[in-house]
């Protein structure tokens, strides 16, 4: 079992909960938190959606942070080939994908409320490092995504548990405007060869018009058209960094929509997010056609 080290919320039944279900059988453990929906946006805007939406297991937090797994899986993994973010922030997709690749038995733990030190959003190496691994994880895994898929699988939450009061989490709105503009702008050229056309139209008007509206169906089709291009050019890393504009487009869109409505609100447009990807897959499938 590993948590993280800011943790802290951590009581000695986390410990129990973590660990029980590897002991019947499980190989890798998630956990479930009630987090506040601005918290984690790497993970309810990137990580989930393209883990559900394409891979086509609904894993809610797969970057969590703190996960249990048998010594099978542990085995398993150290012998995977592990690249330089891997050994960063990517840590996390990295062995939530490769639980998927190598078919071990997943489940999930509630754990209520974790406190910790918030990931809302910012740039910096961890949006970089967790995009560069599940990209690269995901593009060696065609023979799953590529698979037709009819429904997505629940991975099984083994235990019960209620959600809490969520903390409530500030967010500098005005700075992710300007930062978003500015990452815009020098991010233009590399985006217009990389969106399709129709995309790229759109996503440059709400931009010029500073109104940043990126929605779930257009979001999908922009983290799609990214994720083609690092696999048909050799602009990677210029490809990951031109899509932070983008992210931060798509995360003040959502918090324009959910800034006076309920945890249980926001998280049911989290959730339509995930099925919006789950809808556009094929979109990026038939670009291999």
């Amino acid at each position: 079992m590993v948590v993280d080290a800011d943790l802290k919320s951590i009581r000695p039944w986390w410990v129990k909960e973590f660990l029980k279900p590897v002991f019947w059988g499980y190989d890798y453990i998630t956990p479930v938190y009630s987090r506040n929906e601005y918290d984690a946006t790497i993970t309810n805007f990137i990580c989930y959606p393209l883990l559900y939406g394409l891979w086509g297991y609904d894993i809610r937090q797969p970057i969590g942070g703190d996960f249990a797994f048998s010594a099978k899986y542990v085995q398993y993994i150290l012998e995977q080939h592990w690249y330089r973010s891997t050994k960063l922030f990517g840590i996390d997709i990295f062995l939530t994908l490769n639980a998927i690749q190598g078919d071990f038995k997943l489940g999930q733990v509630f754990l209520g409320t974790k406190d910790h030190k918030p990931s809302a959003p910012r740039l910096g190496p961890m949006f970089s490092q967790v995009v560069d691994t599940l990209f690269r994880v995901t593009l060696k895994a065609k023979k799953i995504w590529r698979k037709p898929l009819s429904k997505v699988k629940k991975v099984k939450i083994i235990n019960q548990g209620m959600v809490k009061d969520i903390p409530p989490l500030a967010i500098d709105y005005k700075s992710m405007k300007s930062t978003a503009s500015y990452l815009f702008s020098i991010n233009e050229d590399i985006l217009e060869k990389s969106l399709l056309i129709s995309v790229y139209r759109k996503v440059d008007r709400t931009f010029r018009q500073k109104k940043f509206e990126v929605d779930s169906q257009l979001w999908a089709k922009i983290v799609y058209d990214i994720l083609y291009a690092v696999d048909t050019t050799n602009l990677n890393h210029h490809l990951i960094e031109s899509l932070k504009p983008l992210y931060f487009g798509r995360v003040i869109s959502f918090v324009k929509k959910t800034l006076d409505m309920s945890h249980e609100k926001s998280e049911r447009f989290i959730r339509q997010q995930v099925r919006d990807f789950f809808k556009q897959r094929r979109y990026f499938i038939n670009k291999y056609k």
